[in-house]
């Protein structure tokens, strides 16, 4: 899957390039930490809709993750583009967060909250 960064999600493709091509955004110490104690690879996929004002955060976040560790990598979907992603996973709201292929995890979420649900899986 591939969605334009449009919307709501424009900053978050440049803040993508800033954490992965610039100096990043900061994080503490505690922070890096955990994000590079995380060993199991894990794909993520966020099913967000362009309109929506609290999937910038996920998205940015989870970007910001990546961004610092190889072993997770990231996909942002539309799921009004790609309704196949959408129907797969039973997605009813967005942000969806979808681990390794498990169910998803809805809502808002910080880079802190998003960590915890990444330790666990």
């Amino acid at each position: 899957y591939n969605t334009l960064p449009s919307g709501h999600e424009f900053n978050s493709f440049v803040l993508a390039l800033y954490n992965t091509a610039g100096p990043g955004q900061p994080l503490e110490q505690e922070t890096l930490d955990q994000i590079q104690a995380l060993e199991a690879p894990l794909h993520v996929e966020v099913g967000i809709s362009l309109t929506c004002t609290m999937c910038p955060d996920v998205v940015q976040g989870m970007q910001l993750i990546a961004s610092h560790n190889p072993n997770i990598k990231v996909n942002i979907i539309d799921v009004f583009e790609f309704p196949e992603f959408r129907d797969k996973h039973n997605i009813m709201s967005v942000p969806a967060v979808v681990i390794n292929d498990s169910d998803p995890i809805f809502g808002k979420k910080n880079v802190q909250e998003l960590i915890q649900i990444l330790q666990k899986s």
